[in-house]
């Protein structure tokens, strides 16, 4: 698959720098404990600055998911399937869900992070924890 090119924000560059380095973290605010994603300036619902990068197990379940057959860019081989995932931490991140057919996945399906590497980036995307109809 190939894949547009990340732009770091001021509040993403260390999300970007993590996943470089293969390692999956989400922004939780310091004072409520509430994770957010994406990351940005103040806590979502608060105006609370105080958040953090916090490291988690990138293992989680498919809450939802739809197949996109006809991609917004060309970026994009089709068919992809974009997902939420709901992190083991309870986080919840926007996805794409790798590893297996379309049709194989399903809602609950537990799902762990992998990275694809493109130049200059690695995106974290999820793929099921078993193998399923590959």
């Amino acid at each position: 698959m190939r894949s547009p090119a990340a732009i770091p924000s001021t509040w993403s560059s260390e999300f970007w720098e993590a996943a470089r380095a293969h390692r999956f973290v989400i922004p939780r605010c310091n004072r409520t404990g509430r994770y957010f994603f994406p990351p940005e300036r103040c806590t979502p619902g608060t105006d609370s600055t105080d958040w953090s990068y916090v490291e988690c197990r990138g293992t989680g379940t498919v809450t939802t998911f739809t197949v996109v057959h006809r991609p917004l860019s060309a970026d994009f081989e089709t068919p992809y399937v974009l997902g939420v995932v709901t992190g083991d931490e309870g986080w919840t991140y926007l996805t794409n869900i790798v590893g297996c057919p379309p049709e194989a996945i399903s809602i609950g399906m537990q799902v762990r992070v992998v990275f694809h590497d493109i130049e200059g980036a690695s995106l974290p995307m999820f793929t099921p924890v078993e193998p399923q109809g590959v």
